[in-house]
């Protein structure tokens, strides 16, 4: 028996279902991609978000950095080798010297480096890792030049001349630490060294121990880089375009932050007196000589005098530090950036 076709009104039917299930799965496709869609940039925004929280960690803890080494009581003095370094560099700091901070939920690791062929630009680099998950990390490194005072001897006695010692009164004393120890030195011959009343108390002078000024002797840094670092706190620098007026009755530097104190040519002579202790060196130029006039004064580093003392007196205590006033003790006084070396990733 043939079998008779399915009537129009049913084929009509089977096609709208048909066309009905096609445009079913083609919304579920469109709703399906654009959840993902939805979702992928909900994801993407949220990892911007992390991405940026760190990065701005990062900075501060790079900041950080900076700012440590721009404390004059710290410094990055101790490296080892370490190729591994940054921008080629191939000297790690090797303390933990700017303690790992955490900023906004993010721990902060923060390192030095430098090259050896130029030690004075350290590289500082900071890593940010966000704390919950560690999903967003940032780095920034910034280059910085260090300006420090640099010396030409390791250890300075509490008394260095350029000339001749002579006429002491009163009654100003040496601490050598051991006996034996250099408490004097000086640019000419024993037989221009007369301490007088000047107690050395064991310590010895020494004689012909430079040839050059007192100043080219003591420091590495010239005066002209010494005035641009006086910062009026940590380097005080007096000329004749910034005289001293009066005598000098202020305590000046500690024993973690030592002082330089320098009266260069045309600042005038001041006394330095009234129960006065300073922590560092003091600098006269040659006018100032006769330094007469201290009194009640304890120092615990070096006076350098560019030329000879001829009236020392009243009751002065000149301290060594630990037996001599070494470069180590006088940390970095000014950072300045380097110029576009800024890198963030």
């Amino acid at each position: 028996m043939r079998s008779r076709p399915y009537p129009p009104s049913r084929q009509h039917g089977l096609a709208t279902l048909a066309v009905a299930l096609i445009m079913l799965f083609m919304v579920s496709l469109l709703v399906f991609n654009t959840s993902s869609g939805m979702l992928l940039e909900l994801k993407t925004g949220n990892n911007h978000y992390f991405q940026a929280k760190a990065l701005e960690a990062a900075r501060g803890g790079a900041e950080y950095g900076i700012s440590w080494l721009n404390t004059p009581s710290n410094s990055a003095t101790s490296w080892t080798a370490d190729a591994t370094g940054p921008s080629g560099n191939n000297q790690k700091a090797t303390l933990s010297l700017a303690n790992p901070q955490t900023i906004g939920g993010h721990s902060v690791t923060i390192s030095m480096w430098r090259n050896s062929a130029t030690p004075s630009i350290i590289e500082v680099q900071a890593i940010a890792t966000e704390t919950s998950n560690g999903d967003a990390t940032a780095t920034v490194r910034e280059k910085v030049y260090l300006n420090r005072v640099q010396f030409n001897s390791v250890s300075i006695p509490p008394l260095v001349i350029n000339g001749c010692l002579s006429g002491v009164t009163g009654n100003p004393d040496m601490h050598p630490v051991n006996n034996g120890d250099v408490v004097i030195q000086s640019s000419q011959a024993t037989s221009c060294l007369d301490n007088g009343h000047l107690g050395l108390n064991g310590g010895v002078m020494q004689q012909t121990a430079f040839s050059s000024s007192a100043w080219d002797y003591v420091f590495a840094t010239s005066k002209a880089d010494m005035k641009a670092l006086a910062d009026g706190v940590n380097i005080l620098y007096y000329d004749s375009s910034n005289p001293y007026s009066g005598n000098w009755h202020d305590d000046l530097g500690t024993s973690t932050s030592p002082a330089i104190l320098i009266f260069d040519t045309g600042a005038g002579c001041p006394k330095i007196n009234g129960n006065v202790t300073i922590w560092g060196i003091v600098y006269y130029a040659a006018e100032c000589g006769s330094n007469q006039g201290w009194g009640n004064t304890t120092l615990h580093g070096s006076i350098v005098s560019e030329g000879s003392i001829t009236k020392l007196s009243a009751n002065t205590d000149f301290y060594p530090w630990s037996g001599a006033t070494t470069s180590s003790n006088y940390q970095v006084v000014n950072v300045a950036k380097v110029v576009a070396s800024w890198r963030d990733f």
